[in-house]
This record gives structure tokens, sequence and C-alpha cells, in this order.
């Protein structure tokens, strides 16, 4: 494990992280899923209130990009090709969605397919995000 962190790549991780998570959570939330949000408009903020929020929104992807793209760094093992970051994904994903739907249960009344596809539309999206971060993630570069 490389103890340095190599502050370019990370930052590039970091961007394209914030990138495509903005990008699947939209067509995730805003498209696939949003039928069944019309279905149960009592637990979410009006279309008008969410556009004023939109900035905590961004704000959070952008403190995740950057926490998991820093974390991925941490345990990079050096070995080649994506499987450090399907591993560390699938991983993440779980870690936080599994314990997320079940926590959700207890506390909320949202329907339980709605909690399903975000366990693991968490999964999947980390682990899409894992193997971006892989791809740009190399350590520091070894010297003869």
């Amino acid at each position: 494990m490389n103890s340095r962190l190599n502050v370019k790549q990370w930052a590039i991780a970091s961007v394209a992280t914030f990138v495509a998570m903005s990008v699947i959570e939209f067509l995730v939330h805003g498209v696939m899923l949003s039928g069944w949000y019309r279905e149960y408009t009592v637990y979410w903020r009006s279309q008008e209130e969410v556009m004023n929020q939109l900035h905590w929104l961004y704000l959070g992807y952008a403190l995740f990009a950057a926490m998991f793209s820093y974390i991925y760094t941490r345990g990079y093992e050096g070995k080649p090709g994506i499987g450090e970051g399907l591993r560390y994904g699938v991983l993440v994903g779980s870690f936080i969605g599994i314990p997320k739907m079940f926590i959700e249960h207890a506390v909320f009344y949202y329907p339980g397919k709605m909690l399903v596809a975000w366990c693991i539309e968490t999964i999947v999206i980390c682990t899409i995000l894992g193997v971006i971060v892989a791809m740009i993630y190399k350590g520091e570069k070894k010297t003869a």
C-alpha cells in the first residue's frame, strides 16, 4: 500500500466521480424512478423547493466524491486493471446501502420496493464510481 497521496490523480478522480455521480443520480432518480416518486409525493419536497436546495445536493455529491476517492487511495494495492475498483465499489456500496435500507425501513414509511431499489442503486453506483476511480488513480509512479 502506498502511503503518499498523488494529489493530482486524487483530484481528477474526485472530479470524475462527482460528474459521474451527478449524471447517474439524475438518470436514476430523475428518470427511472420518477414514476414511483410521483406516486408518493407526500415524502418529497416540491420541484421548486428541490431546485432551491440544489446547492446542498451538489455539495453532498462533492463531499462524497472527494471522500470516496480519498478512501480508495488509502487502500490502493497497485494491482493492474479495474479489479481493485470493482472490489472497492461493491464493498463501499454494500457498506452504505444495505444497513441504510434497514435503518430507513425502521424509521420511515417509505415503500419497501423503494428501499430495495435505493439499496441496489447504491451498490451499483458505488461499483461504477469505484471503476472510474481505479481507472484514474494509479498512485505514485515508481522511479528507478
